[in-house]
């Protein structure tokens, strides 16, 4: 079975993965409450609601998919890792298909494919 990967960054097509687009950050959160992801990749600079709020919501749930940010510039790195990305990349960059792929794996402990609460808001 391939991964489940939500995109809020529509810009490129993954192979092997079952990819499912959310628009912007505030139709990210809603999918997630709803359904189960093994990975989120999302560009923190993107609007309505930026990448920044959903990161903060999502990446302190206690079961969670894996979370791949793209940010703007290596500061931000750092602060990403701390909201709870697993893996970030620049925007711009060639994205390291190989280790993308590796970030989609599910956290070893997550062992339902459960939504995640409702009433969780960025």
């Amino acid at each position: 079975m391939s991964p489940r990967v939500l995109v809020v960054e529509p810009r490129f097509e993954l192979e092997g993965v079952e990819q499912v687009v959310a628009p912007d950050g505030e139709a990210a959160v809603a999918l997630l409450q709803r359904e189960w992801f093994d990975a989120v990749i999302i560009d923190l600079r993107r609007e309505p609601l930026d990448g920044w709020c959903v990161l903060s919501a999502i990446g302190c749930w206690p079961t969670r998919p894996r979370l791949v940010a793209i940010v703007g510039e290596r500061a931000d790195i750092a602060r990403a890792k701390s909201l709870g990305a697993d893996r970030c990349t620049l925007a711009g960059t060639r994205l390291n298909l190989r280790a993308l792929h590796a970030a989609c794996r599910p956290h070893p402990e997550t062992s339902s494919r459960s939504p995640k609460p409702t009433g969780v808001r960025a």
